[in-house]
């Protein structure tokens, strides 16, 4: 997981997967949200949790909300794809 505020970067864990499917789920609480993968859609692991108190107005000026995207990619020179559903 990796995330900025200005130009500061923060990378929390990588984590090597084989499967070909991965479940993602981000629980959200009032100062946190707390990241989670499942390779089977039933048995998660926490990945990380990460504060939004950052995420303000007064610290980012004329902020509208928080935005998360998610992507993919792969470290080798073969062609791949990911699909998010």
């Amino acid at each position: 997981m990796k995330d900025f505020i200005g130009e500061m970067e923060h990378i929390e864990k990588e984590i090597p997967l084989n499967a070909s499917i991965v479940y993602l789920r981000i629980i959200a609480d009032k100062q946190f949200y707390h990241l989670h993968y499942s390779v089977d859609g039933e048995h998660f692991t926490h990945l990380a949790r990460m504060g939004y108190r950052y995420l303000s107005t007064e610290t980012i000026g004329g902020f509208c909300g928080v935005h998360i995207g998610i992507f993919a990619h792969t470290l080798t020179k073969t062609t791949s794809h990911a699909d998010f559903d």
